[in-house]
């Protein structure tokens, strides 16, 4: 039995008042200019670990332990140095850890870019960057304490919020965030080491598509949320005012508030459906087969170039639209973290979906059936949803002899890929089927 360290985030409400939510949005601010600072004098004077172009060793991190050998970006913006000038004293009012944990992810964000695991740091602005972190213990000292009905900063004092459930472990730091005209504040709790086994050996294989968000390949599927075309009529009518309203006007902010406020209100419904689907499967199944699909690549633009230009733009950017408010990406995410907490498997299968083979005699034949509804196969004349077909041949091509029912014929091109693990630190691995030959560089629907 495989043991994992478990963490776990948990988001509340926060209620601060008017006073309080001004000094946030100035610590906000601050810790925003702390970063851009620490980039900019990076890029400036092109410093990296080792020596910069005066010959000075310099080890960029946020805290850490001081010698004569290293010069650190945190004691360069020392409070001492700002709180005289009047232009940057302003910048004194947030807690010193903050500007600490400010530079660290700055520091790691450059070891991601060096090690090509992410792309280079970019310059934090306020539309997209409103948070400040903290440490929740400094030594033995609790910097945040979260009550029953309030939480207690450092300099700011106790806010109010809603804890919906009691979180559970050692608290590690404590996120505070802006989105739209709501506060949050998201605690990171350590739960340690657990024995992870799952609790069933059954296999499932997951289709996603615009008709049906989830397929199962027992036939359970989840059902389109008519709500979240609702609220997209009601983004594009708000789009179409923002873009009639004149620039830089009061109206126009007004209109930019009330869309993003949409937009909100749309993830956080899909999200909680994917959540409620998603957690159901894990429970219930311990191996989950799911598409290897490129959404960047499936959602890119038809427009084409100047001199080549796309044809059906307009169509594909509504299929685009469609593609993305089912969100598969973050389905997949939460399928794989939530199996690795539970001990289960995801394996990322390739499916071609102009040769998808018939589940029944496995014989990959032009369709008679012209809708994603329904799946009629050329050669056998089996009759059968498109999306649960799809779902039965991913789960056969991660894991032949599983499915539900076995193949009357051959089984198909690509169905015998060879599977390669990939290790992962937090959790089992995540299978990915290698991809045959036989199917092609197609890409999925649109």
């Amino acid at each position: 039995m495989e043991t994992a360290r478990i963490f776990k985030t948990y988001k509340f409400r926060l209620y601060p008042t008017d006073e309080q939510a001004a000094r946030l949005d100035q610590w906000c601010a601050a810790s925003r200019w702390v970063y851009n600072a620490a980039l900019e004098q990076r890029e400036t004077y092109g410093r990296r670990k080792g020596t910069d172009l005066h010959g000075r060793p310099s080890i960029f991190r946020g805290c850490g332990k001081k010698t004569d050998d290293v010069i650190i970006q945190d004691s360069e913006v020392g409070w001492r140095i700002l709180v005289d000038d009047p232009d940057l004293a302003w910048l004194t009012d947030m807690p010193s850890v903050c500007r600490q944990i400010t530079l660290q992810d700055l520091d790691k964000a450059f070891d991601r870019f060096f090690k090509k695991q992410g792309g280079y740091p970019t310059v934090r602005t306020r539309a997209r960057n409103n948070s400040v972190r903290f440490q929740c213990w400094s030594g033995s000292n609790a910097n945040v304490v979260f009550g029953k009905d309030s939480v207690r900063f450092p300099r700011i004092g106790r806010i109010a919020y809603n804890r919906h459930m009691k979180p559970h472990g050692r608290f590690g730091q404590a996120s505070i965030t802006k989105e739209g005209n709501r506060w949050y504040v998201c605690l990171t709790c350590d739960q340690g080491e657990r024995k992870i086994d799952p609790d069933c050996d059954s296999a499932i294989g997951v289709e996603w598509s615009v008709n049906a968000p989830i397929t199962l390949s027992d036939g359970t599927c989840m059902e389109p949320d008519f709500g979240l075309e609702v609220l997209e009529e009601k983004a594009r009518r708000e789009q179409q005012k923002v873009s009639r309203s004149k620039r830089r006007s009061n109206r126009r902010r007004k209109r930019v508030a009330r869309l993003a406020a949409t937009k909100r209100k749309q993830a956080a419904r899909r999200k909680g459906r994917a959540h409620e689907f998603t957690t159901k499967i894990v429970r219930e199944h311990s191996v989950i087969a799911i598409e290897d699909t490129k959404i960047k690549d499936l959602t890119a633009s038809a427009k084409g170039t100047r001199w080549k230009p796309g044809k059906l733009v307009q169509e594909k950017a509504d299929a685009n639209r469609w593609i993305l408010n089912v969100a598969p990406y973050q389905i997949r995410q939460m399928l794989e973290y939530k199996a690795a907490r539970r001990g289960g498997t995801v394996i990322a299968v390739d499916l071609d979906d102009a040769a998808i083979p018939c589940f029944a005699c496995g014989a990959v034949s032009e369709r008679k059936g012209k809708s994603r509804a329904g799946f009629v196969c050329g050669d056998c004349g089996h009759t059968e949803n498109a999306d649960l077909n799809a779902a039965r041949n991913i789960l056969f091509r991660a894991l032949p002899g599983r499915a539900m029912a076995p193949r009357q014929a051959s089984r198909g091109p690509g169905s015998q890929g060879a599977q390669t693990a990939i290790a992962s630190p937090s959790g089992p691995a995540t299978m990915r089927a290698s991809k045959n030959r036989d199917n092609g560089g197609g890409k999925r629907r649109s």
